[in-house]
């Protein structure tokens, strides 16, 4: 300001408000007709960053702790993180081994058959057993399920996979114990040439401050780092919400302070009004304007109010309802404005967000399946750096120690490990015609039984058939199965 505007200000705080809008109105309409220039700064971004790290790392831990606090303390962030879990995860991403046939023409169909149901047998039993876990307090898919929530809550989740008591383990590593940057480590990972992630500096001790270097190599890979890469050379994650933080809070005090006006407007208030005479105050009808009038004394038993409750009013007393009209109509409005920037950031469908389908089931069938599209790549992302390495080497071990028996593993290797993560259903809205398509499409080829058994929700087809024919049976034997003849005496 110069030394008029300050002079104005002194006096009136409402030309200092006047004179501030003036000027970034003026700022506003002075750079509208300027071409953009993507190299010119301007007040909210800042530019001079020459190296991924410097522009994306610098400001790493600040973003994961902040992150951090918005889950802590604010359930809005926590449930966008919990939506985003239970739909990608949900009761957990398990494996069906899928050996490439084609390349396998040595082995015959049973055989095939055989030893992937070896393969799932052996998985299925270190899934379950406290080996999946270094703690022993879990088993592999909880482990699975926390460790894509503290990938999406940090940026990325960190595993090493120890070998205890001749078992492969598995512990899931925070973040903030992958640090340092000396010796050849940037932001604690060491590179080679081509920048791919060979060692990892790990805080053992923050106390005696000690490090542990956990190396990769051809043979054995022993840190797993899931993260989703946003720049070329990009070696760590940022946190999922950094981008709707401030948009989070923002929803969360205001729906807190809409709750508070709508308690306060949910109080009873009223006022007694009491007919003003000469005898009231003890005063004459020239001093009865009330300026410093007190009011009259009134005897204990003789009170208006008791609990709460209006149970008499004394002569000459008028009761006054004051009504708060307190319900913001722009509310709704304001909030879900609010919402549409959080789901095109965070590409989930504000349905899935606030667990409402309100609208018809077009409209929530739409939200389901742009939810799938947010399903995909996020389980592509897990399965590529966390499932499928972990369980490759699981299954390797126990070739190694000889509890699997499988002809020329190693020789087959990429074909013998080729599976199939199969996660829960995406659900139905509407099961009836759900399940009408799926018929569709079989009857058209454009789909498998199989599949479709999966998509439904309905588990796995040959289990299914296999389950069928033992039930068939049974009711057979009992007498309860209605024969063709029998249909058609009733249709008769």
């Amino acid at each position: 300001m110069n030394l008029l505007d300050k002079t104005k200000s002194y006096f009136s705080s409402e030309a200092e408000l006047e004179i501030t809008r003036n000027r970034e109105l003026s700022k506003m309409i002075s750079t509208q007709g300027n071409t953009y220039d993507i190299s010119t700064p301007t007040p909210n971004y800042d530019i001079g960053y020459e190296t991924t790290n410097d522009d994306d790392l610098e400001d790493l831990e600040t973003a994961r702790n902040t992150a951090r606090l918005k889950v802590k303390n604010n359930g809005f962030a926590k449930g966008i993180l919990k939506a985003a879990t239970d739909h990608v995860v949900g009761n957990g991403l398990n494996a069906r081994s899928t050996i490439n046939r084609r390349r396998m023409k040595n082995l015959s169909e049973d055989q095939i058959k055989n030893i992937e149901n070896d393969l799932n047998d052996y998985w299925d039993d270190w899934v379950d057993s406290q080996n999946s876990d270094v703690t022993g307090l879990n088993n592999f898919l909880l482990q699975q399920r926390l460790a894509y929530y503290v990938y999406k809550r940090d940026g990325e989740n960190f595993a090493s996979l120890p070998i205890i008591n001749n078992e492969i383990s598995l512990k899931l590593i925070g973040a903030e114990f992958i640090e340092g940057d000396n010796e050849g480590f940037s932001f604690g990972i060491k590179t080679n040439k081509n920048k791919l992630p060979i060692a990892y500096r790990v805080l053992t001790s923050s106390e005696t401050n000690k490090y542990q270097t956990i190396s990769n190599n051809n043979i054995k890979k022993n840190m797993l780092h899931t993260f989703n890469r946003e720049r070329i050379d990009m070696l760590r994650g940022f946190p999922f919400l950094s981008e709707i933080a401030r948009d989070v809070d923002y929803i969360d005090d205001y729906m807190k302070t809409e709750l508070k006006a709508a308690k306060v407007a949910a109080l009873f208030v009223g006022s007694i009004e009491t007919a003003a005479t000469q005898d009231v105050f003890k005063k004459p009808n020239s001093d009865l304007s009330g300026m410093s009038s007190s009011n009259p004394t009134i005897n204990e038993n003789d009170k208006v109010f008791h609990d709460s409750q209006i149970t008499q009013l004394q002569k000459g007393e008028t009761l006054n309802i004051h009504s708060q009209s307190r319900d913001n109509p722009n509310f709704d409005k304001l909030v879900n404005t609010s919402l549409q920037k959080v789901a095109a950031c965070t590409r989930l469908p504000i349905e899935i967000i606030l667990t409402i389908f309100t609208s018809s089931y077009s409209a929530s069938r739409a939200s389901m399946l742009m939810m799938q599209k947010f399903i995909g790549p996020e389980r592509l992302l897990l399965n590529t750096t966390f499932n499928n390495p972990i369980r490759n080497q699981v299954i390797e071990w126990g070739v190694l120690t000889g509890r699997l028996d499988i002809p020329n593993f190693f020789q087959n290797k990429k074909e013998y490990l080729r599976c199939e993560w199969v996660g829960d259903a995406m659900g139905s809205v509407d099961p009836v015609k759900d399940v009408n398509a799926k018929v569709t499409a079989i009857d058209n080829n454009l789909t498998t039984r199989t599949k479709a058994t999966r998509d439904l929700g309905n588990g796995d087809f040959e289990t299914n058939i296999k389950q069928l024919e033992k039930e068939n049976k049974m009711l057979d034997e009992a007498n309860l199965s209605i024969k063709e003849e029998d249909e058609e005496d009733i249709n008769n």
